[in-house]
């Protein structure tokens, strides 16, 4: 069985989340998404997997995954499957267009979701429901430039508001707040960033 990369990109993402300011799990995380990213050769992706196994060693995690990976791309015994979702925001260019929206779900009061998608938006809520068992609907959204660009410094800056605990069988997406004040909040950065230029 081959072993996946990509969600030990997620679990370096999940530590960086934790500890925010933590520059060593930032160095891995990064360092993780080049490799996973970027077309590497074996020895190209040896020397990244060495250079997060050295940073590991500074940290006091239970999980050391760097002896799999390096084991895994040793035998060839590895895959990359990079969602689609994630490999358009990270092919994101400065033109591209789409939505960016705040969700909300009976089943989650007090809550938002924040999201980017580049299809309609009855079809993203379908997918959603489809995806999670529960129905989302978006309550408000703006086409705009760069929209995976802007969701993720949305969800920077809101980061203190993330629900915490949905790493399996739930969207990590949903934050505390009501879609009037994000929307408030969000509409006055697109304004300022429309005057700056």
């Amino acid at each position: 069985m081959s072993l996946d990369l990509f969600p030990i990109y997620k679990s370096y993402t999940q530590r960086c989340r934790r500890k925010p300011y933590d520059i060593i799990d930032l160095e891995i995380k990064e360092s993780m998404k080049y490799l996973v990213k970027e077309d590497h050769n074996r020895r190209a992706m040896l020397d990244i997997v060495q250079r997060i196994s050295d940073l590991e060693s500074m940290q006091d995690y239970k999980r050391k995954y760097a002896p799999e990976m390096t084991q895994a791309i040793i035998d060839n015994s590895y895959k990359i499957k990079v969602p689609f979702p994630i490999l358009h925001k990270w092919n994101e260019k400065k033109d591209d267009e789409g939505w960016l929206y705040l969700g909300v779900s009976d089943s989650k009061k007090g809550q938002v979701k924040f999201g980017a998608t580049t299809l309609p938006i009855w079809k993203r809520e379908y997918f959603y429901h489809r995806r999670w068992g529960y129905p989302m609907s978006v309550a408000w959204k703006k086409w705009i430039k760069m929209p995976f660009n802007f969701e993720d410094q949305l969800k920077k800056v809101y980061q203190s508001k993330l629900v915490a605990g949905l790493t399996s069988g739930d969207s990590n997406e949903w934050y505390f707040g009501s879609v009037g004040e994000i929307a408030n909040a969000v509409e006055q950065i697109l304004d300022s960033g429309k005057k700056g230029r």
